[in-house]
């Protein structure tokens, strides 16, 4: 009923209907109305949903009841953009419910596939209702950033995490992530070491170490700490080190700025990412220990897009940092990755 107390201030249109107070004759015809049409009740039960997912979310509660005592958690949001990866799904999923340090929040986007993820993610929500939220694209989208943005304005946690959908992870990455956020507060981003898996799951290799290691003067055989800006300098002003997004974490911000030179790329976009986030300042931190699985398919998206595309963007976000951080990487370096990069790529130089 209209004006009756707290429940009219949910109810709306989408999700149900209003009467006048105590009129019983317009309660009867509202609720015939509804029986007669089952698709409409359909409609208004998922708009209900999804307002009380919204609005009434048990650990948002929960959160704020502590944060009343002065005792609220540091929380942590998952991010996983989803297409066509159903055989990934439960491992990667379980591989985040199962963190020795909590996720609070996993948000899950399937970008409209045609296999039976959503299914699959579905049975997940039903098992997991206050941890696992679903934002499900009739369409896709055609922009994997375009889904990190969905995901990222959706996160409330006070420290994200993006995992895609056919990667892994170790019970302990999130915890030994959170270690290096809460033992200094300069730092912004984590990045953990990847092993190697085939998309059979196969071990291929304990670390990425022969890609990175050779990037400027900084040292992956241990854990180090960083200005920013000077990883910048000396680890991503040739290639981009940071080589598996689940391999990383950031204090939640926003990344309205980032995304959108990122959503510039089809390559190079994680990349450009990285390097605006650590431009602004705060620290990077590196863990040693491969807490990351990171999947090498054998027609990977890189491998399939447009081989002088891929070529020119790398030259294009050298080019970024360069600008940015002058004199920029060794001219002796840029030559030789460049010319090992268009063998790779079996382009010709410009």
């Amino acid at each position: 009923f209209e004006n009756s107390g707290g429940l009219a201030d949910i109810v709306t249109t989408e999700n149900g209907q209003l009467v006048p107070r105590e009129n019983t004759d317009s309660l009867a015809d509202a609720v015939l109305c509804h029986l007669a049409n089952p698709g409409m009740i359909k409609v208004k039960g998922e708009a209900g949903r999804r307002m009380v997912e919204d609005r009434f979310n048990f650990n948002n509660y929960v959160r704020d009841l502590l944060g009343m005592l002065e005792e609220a958690p540091v929380t942590v949001s998952a991010i996983v953009p989803n297409y066509n990866y159903a055989r990934y799904l439960p491992d990667r999923l379980d591989s985040i419910l199962h963190q020795s340090w909590g996720v609070g929040e996993i948000i899950v986007l399937d970008d409209a596939s045609s296999d039976e993820s959503v299914e699959i993610l579905k049975k997940y929500r039903r098992l997991h209702p206050h941890r696992i939220k679903l934002i499900l694209n009739e369409k896709n989208s055609g922009n994997v950033f375009a889904q990190w943005e969905k995901g990222l304005k959706a996160a409330t946690g006070d420290f994200v995490w993006i995992a895609e959908a056919d990667d892994g992870s170790e019970p302990d990455f999130v915890k030994e992530s959170m270690l290096r956020f809460l033992q200094d507060d300069k730092v912004s981003m984590t990045f953990a070491q990847s092993k190697q898996m085939d998309e059979n799951n196969n071990h291929l290799a304990d670390d990425f170490l022969h890609y990175v290691e050779k990037a400027g003067t900084m040292d992956f055989n241990q854990d180090f700490v960083v200005d920013g800006r000077e990883y910048i300098v000396q680890a991503l002003s040739i290639k981009n080190t940071v080589l598996n997004v689940s391999s990383v974490m950031f204090r939640n911000k926003d990344f309205s700025s980032e995304l959108a030179l990122a959503r510039e790329y089809k390559v190079a976009g994680d990349w450009q990412f990285y390097v605006s986030l650590l431009e602004e300042g705060g620290r990077f931190s590196y863990i040693r220990q491969p807490l990351n699985r990171h999947r090498i398919h054998q027609n990977s998206a890189s491998h399939s897009l447009n081989n002088r595309r891929h070529y020119d963007e790398v030259v294009q976000m050298q080019k970024y940092v360069a600008e940015r951080f002058p004199p920029g990487a060794d001219e002796e370096e840029l030559r030789v990755f460049r010319a090992d990069l268009r063998s790779y790529l079996g382009v010709q130089e410009d």
